[in-house]
């Protein structure tokens, strides 16, 4: 019982309503997104107070450590005006120094100022700094333990901490600072940027909200998020606070940023932009304890929903699943349903190419099955009334060449016919279709039709051609392509009989054009034209117009001459093919028939 195709449609699209109904349920198992970007903002701010407490507790380590050295008798006792030499006390910071550089590489130095800024000895010359002049030494003076901003002390950061030095009556008399590269506040920070996922920004600012560590690029150190004041600026410049080698304080005036780092008293959420990233941010502005610092840390959005994607990632696929079933089950319907149709267009294809060889079939019983089959018996006329077309068209060309007067007794009927097979012969090979093979076929034929327009006595004289006669005989290419009809059906026929003495450098004529301006077909021939002037010259061609080529008494040496003349007279691609057809044999046995002596 034959199955109504409108059915089959009807089928299909009751399957494709049913998606809609799973986007629906994929919606309900994704409501709850909203719990999922909560826990997400957990996370963020989770790991932004713990990086903030993880540069608190350095702080607070850097502050213990710099009063345990300052709490050294031998320390004391140079102070106090006891009997300890200089070196003693130098190399007693030393040893101090020595001992923390076993707990981190990061200590760099000692340094102990007396009360008016004097540098009274140092761990290292590399200290340069005027120290009298920093908020460092000031706020040990007052009688704070201080740590200072990461700043440039020659060509390398470093973050210093003070200690105030005092005396039996608690009276200041010293200071003692302790130099540690900032690299341990640099890695601290950078360590953070691919730790939950590319795109993750952890950025330490200092109380005016200039930048002092950066996790991603260092060159945005020392600008600020926040517009500074020209106030602020230029006290930020004249104290060094950021080193000598500092000179700009710029402003990147992220409005969001700026917002929260003005108003931020502990940990605030908040969305924006990065010029670093594109994206929209989420993140957290967290407070430090031991220094007046605050600490941001976001990621792009595209990171921050990876975890609720992940969570989801069950109902999705499952939700894939079932979506991937129903397009696999009407894709298969579809598919059933549209073969016959696809074997239509592509038969349609081939007949409007000229290929009628191939048969349209199909089992199908319904409407679609009866219209393969019409159309297949529409082929087979077609087909039928095609060959008998061709059959008049070449008995017509085989008529005007004989009708020709004097063809017969020159020769050239049968040269135009040994042309023809030699490049219907060499088309097959190339491997070209089937349509250009027929083609060239009967076109071949037609390549000296221009000799009829050619005066008799020239085309049968005897001696050598004068270069006036040479010419007029040059001239039968483009009377041959002003002869033939200029139909569609003519097109290759006024190629072959215009270019089939042009050469691939460009010497031939008439037009002198060379390499692939030549048409195809036109090469093709050249060679098939020449192989057989070659081979069977009596009568067939003037000496004139084989120029420098001498008849052959063999296959051998005529495509011997044509291999001398590859890539000079003839297409070296067809020249190779031509080769290996004459070296298989392949060319000359369907031609004997053709020859003056049968």
């Amino acid at each position: 019982m034959r199955t109504s195709i409108f059915l089959k449609i009807f089928f299909t699209f009751l399957l494709v309503t049913l998606l809609p109904i799973l986007g629906l349920i994929a919606y309900n198992d994704w409501k709850d997104k909203d719990i999922l970007i909560q826990a997400n903002k957990n996370t963020i701010k989770g790991d932004a107070e713990r990086v903030a407490s993880n540069i608190d507790d350095l702080l607070l380590s850097h502050k213990t450590l710099v009063c345990n050295i300052r709490n050294n008798h031998t320390l004391i006792d140079y102070l106090k005006g006891n009997r300890v030499s200089k070196q003693k006390i130098k190399n007693c910071a030393i040893q101090c120094l020595n001992t923390l550089q076993k707990l981190s590489p990061y200590y760099e130095g000692i340094i102990l100022l007396d009360k008016g800024g004097k540098e009274r000895f140092s761990t290292s010359t590399a200290f340069k700094y005027n120290f009298s002049q920093r908020d460092i030494f000031k706020e040990a003076l007052k009688g704070n333990i201080y740590v200072s901003e990461p700043s440039m002390d020659g060509n390398k950061s470093y973050i210093y901490c003070s200690a105030p030095v005092k005396d039996a009556e608690d009276n200041v008399i010293a200071v003692l600072i302790l130099a540690t590269d900032a690299k341990w506040l640099h890695s601290l920070i950078e360590k953070e940027k691919d730790r939950l996922g590319k795109g993750v920004v952890c950025v330490l600012s200092d109380k005016h909200g200039v930048r002092i560590a950066h996790a991603s690029d260092r060159n945005l150190l020392f600008k600020s998020w926040i517009p500074l004041s020209p106030a602020v600026e230029k006290e930020l410049i004249s104290k060094n606070s950021y080193g000598e080698c500092i000179t700009e304080i710029g402003s990147t005036n992220y409005q969001e940023v700026a917002n929260t780092l003005r108003n931020s008293r502990e940990s605030t959420y908040f969305k924006h932009r990065l010029f670093v990233n594109p994206e929209i941010n989420h993140g957290f502005c967290v407070a430090l304890k031991q220094k007046d610092w605050k600490l941001i840390y976001t990621m792009p959005q595209s990171t921050f929903f990876y975890f609720v994607n992940r969570i989801t990632l069950h109902a999705i696929f499952t939700t894939i699943a079932v979506v991937i079933l129903l397009f696999f089950i009407s894709w298969m319907i579809s598919k059933s349903l549209l073969r016959p149709i696809y074997k239509l267009k592509n038969a349609a294809v081939k007949i409007s190419k000229g290929e009628f060889d191939h048969p349209v079939k199909t089992s199908r019983k319904d409407e679609l099955g009866k219209l393969v089959f019409l159309f297949d018996d529409m082929r087979k006329q077609l087909q039928s009334m095609n060959n008998a077309l061709k059959e008049i068209h070449l008995e017509t060309i085989y008529t005007l060449i004989k009708v020709c007067r004097g063809f017969e007794k020159e020769g050239l009927v049968m040269h135009l016919l040994r042309t023809s097979e030699y490049s219907t012969v060499i088309a097959k090979h190339m491997g070209l279709d089937t349509v250009f093979i027929d083609t060239i076929r009967y076109s071949s034929l037609l390549h000296d039709i221009g000799l009829v327009a050619v005066p008799q006595y020239i085309r049968e004289k005897a001696d050598v051609l004068t270069q006036a006669e040479l010419e007029v005989l040059k001239s039968h290419t483009i009377h041959g392509e002003q002869f033939l009809s200029k139909k569609p059906f003519f097109q290759m026929a006024r190629d072959i009989a215009l270019h089939h003495h042009e050469n691939w450098d460009g010497t031939g004529y008439p037009d002198g054009i060379k390499n692939g301006a030549i048409p195809l077909a036109a090469r093709i021939v050249r060679i098939a034209d020449m192989f057989d002037n070659l081979t069977y010259p009596s009568g067939t061609c003037r000496p004139e117009l084989i120029n420098t080529y001498e008849p052959c008494a063999s296959k051998t040496d005529a495509l011997n001459i044509i291999l001398r003349y590859s890539g000079i007279h003839f297409d070296p691609t067809i020249t190779n093919i031509f080769k290996q057809i004459v070296e298989s044999n392949l060319i000359g046995n369907n031609t004997r028939r053709y020859t003056n002596g049968n």
